[in-house]
């Protein structure tokens, strides 16, 4: 029953841009995870210089996210300082976020940073199977680091999947973690039908009534009642 309703109440507020999909769709066309080569970094005498990396094998998606998670390992003179880091750039040289910190001491441990692609964006880059990206100039970041490199990534998340906009569901329903699956939410001006409602979970509204003379005992949980005579008293007025 409360599922029921957080459904109600949710539904009209997922309407954003996402476009309707059936629920079955949500969870198909996922392609494997795809890892580009590690790419040294470019330096001139100055600084970092645009140096563009790929991530090949990817492909189309064909469900409702609503981004692609697109992750940069880096390994560079960037110690953390907010001047030291550079912005990362899309196939069409839209800024996608700043870079990854790396740990202070050129660690080969490098540092990471994902940058959420709204889908449609993501599918117009991987058409051709391989996505450019780009490290933006920088004279304050060095080539201190004997192999600044950097690598991009896209992992594909295998639970969870979110999506932000108006989902719909063509057949089947919606399925919960306890396995029940929900067809319908709503049947109009607030009413829920006895066939949605599980009598062991929830009182159903009491259907019965008891004769003249009699009241109710028991209230079972279809409606039903149990009735029982009443008991007669008797007052006797003293004078």
């Amino acid at each position: 029953m409360l599922k029921r309703y957080l459904l109600i109440i949710l539904l009209p507020l997922l309407f954003l841009n996402c476009k309707p999909l059936a629920a079955s769709e949500c969870t198909e066309g996922i392609p494997a995870d795809a890892t580009g080569p590690v790419v040294n970094l470019l330096f001139d005498g100055v600084g970092l210089i645009v140096t563009h990396f790929t991530i090949s094998g990817v492909a189309v998606v064909d469900t409702c996210l609503v981004t692609v998670p697109i992750s940069l390992r880096l390994i560079a003179d960037i110690s953390g300082s907010g001047f030291e880091q550079t912005d990362i750039l899309g196939e069409d040289l839209s800024v996608l976020g700043l870079s990854p910190n790396s740990d202070p001491d050129c660690n080969i441990k490098g540092g990471t940073a994902t940058y959420n692609v709204p889908v449609d964006t993501y599918n117009l880059w991987a058409a051709d199977g391989t996505i450019d990206l780009y490290i933006d100039t920088d004279p304050d970041i060095d080539n201190i680091c004997a192999n600044s490199t950097i690598q991009g990534s896209i992992v594909w998340p295998t639970t969870g999947l979110e999506a932000e906009g108006f989902i719909n569901s063509t057949s089947g329903g919606f399925g919960f973690p306890d396995g029940s699956i929900q067809t319908t939410a709503f049947q109009g001006s607030g009413s829920v039908g006895i066939g949605e409602v599980n009598s062991n979970e929830v009182q159903l509204r009491v259907s019965g009534e008891c004769p003249v003379g009699s009241s109710i005992a028991v209230i079972n949980e279809n409606g039903s009642v149990v009735c029982q005579l009443n008991r007669k008293s008797y007052y006797t007025e003293l004078s």
